[in-house]
């Protein structure tokens, strides 16, 4: 009897490996992306990790592999997953992407205003981190903002470092938004602060849909890579404790994280995670007459800003443009505008920030306005619509 016993626990490792090891589970059609709950090297190395957090690590499990590590009296969870558009989320595209822009600064970029300037400007030194489908890197306005590319999107490995192409345009067109700086001929299109260095994690497929770990990872590399701003671009309903923990994180790194309210509008408290949480500055979208659509999700707690978001023109792949619209859309606004005015000298740059772009919002915001208006429309008082 002591003999059987004693032979049970290394046949129930073996029969946990033998399906498949661990994170490489992820190749099987049938395996789901789970966290593990411990800080245990032994179950680290005996299921794979795909990404290692303090008291928890991410792994790929078939579904006898999830009977049998439950047998171990194991806490897993499934990780988790975020769209960059809602299923009702609204995306007008041209059906054909055009080579040349409408304008060079697009009707977005010229709202917030370019000082005495006559096409944006800002950004020196201000590293964006922008998590999304990736980046065309090789786009005229874009291939020398791209300071840093890496895909977190990959099924089989945990991160690509140097790939990050974006098959699905979204990220290309926020990344456009954000730091276009029209091209070595300057016939292309500008972003809100052109000069800044974009690093690129590529975290959501060419579906769209993003694994909460991968996020979190992500996350944590822009921080030990100096990002100052992290742009998300996704949203869900659920509230995901390992997309939580990274976002408070970035609190004590003096950053600031941006993400869009979401295309769930317009009944109340329709806001996504994570512009739901308190770390978190969230965008609002309007349209060219400052009107904000019925899909723009509507907060009465959250802390957000409202920014251009309809019709909105920009870099695309293939070298190309595109009209897209969305929170996400207004999320890439704000962002840019956080770069340009970076506050680089002061002791807490992320506080100063917030604070000059508070000072921006010229017109109040009354009570009935501010779950879907925020604090406000924050834009260069020197500018064309003034």
């Amino acid at each position: 009897m002591k003999f059987k016993k004693s032979l049970l626990l290394p046949m129930l490792v073996f029969l946990l490996i033998l399906p498949t090891s661990g994170f490489s589970a992820e190749k099987d059609s049938s395996a789901g992306r789970y966290i593990v709950y411990s800080d245990s090297l032994f179950w680290r190395n005996t299921l794979g990790k795909r990404h290692d957090f303090k008291s928890y690590f991410s792994t790929g499990l078939s579904e006898f592999q999830v009977r049998l590590v439950k047998l171990f009296g194991l806490k897993i969870e499934p990780v988790g997953t975020l769209f960059v558009l809602e299923e009702d989320a609204v995306a007008e595209e041209e059906a054909t992407a055009p080579n040349y822009p409408q304008a060079r600064v697009p009707w977005g970029v010229s709202l917030l205003g370019n000082g005495l300037e006559a096409v944006p400007f800002g950004g020196d030194k201000i590293r964006v981190a922008i998590l999304d489908t990736g980046v065309d890197t090789d786009h005229p306005d874009l291939e020398s903002r791209v300071a840093l590319c890496k895909d977190f999107s990959n099924p089989s490995v945990a991160f690509e470092d140097g790939a990050c192409e974006d098959f699905n345009g979204h990220g290309t067109h926020v990344a456009g938004i954000i730091g276009a700086n029209g091209g070595s001929q300057k016939v292309g299109i500008y972003g809100v602060a052109p000069q800044a260095e974009l690093l690129v994690y590529k975290t959501c497929d060419s579906t769209g849909k993003c694994f909460a770990d991968d996020i979190a990872a992500a996350i944590a590399d822009a921080l030990k890579e100096r990002a100052q701003i992290i742009n998300l671009s996704f949203g869900s309903d659920a509230d995901l404790a390992i997309l939580k923990n990274a976002i408070k994180a970035t609190s004590s790194k003096d950053a600031i994280v941006v993400s869009g309210l979401g295309n769930d509008g317009p009944y109340p408290e329709s806001i996504d995670y994570p512009a739901a949480y308190s770390q978190v500055l969230g965008a609002s979208a309007f349209n060219i007459d400052q009107e904000v659509p019925d899909w723009s999700s509507r907060s009465s707690v959250a802390d957000f800003f409202v920014l251009p978001g309809v019709d909105v023109q920009s870099t695309w792949i293939e070298g190309k443009y595109n009209i897209v619209s969305g929170t996400s859309v207004a999320a890439a606004h704000l962002s840019g505008l956080l770069a340009r005015y970076w506050q680089i000298e002061s002791d807490t740059p992320a506080k100063a920030t917030l604070d000059f772009v508070k000072n921006l919002v010229t017109s109040s915001v009354s009570k009935e306005e501010r779950d879907y208006f925020g604090r406000g429309f924050p834009h260069d008082p020197v500018s064309t619509e003034e």
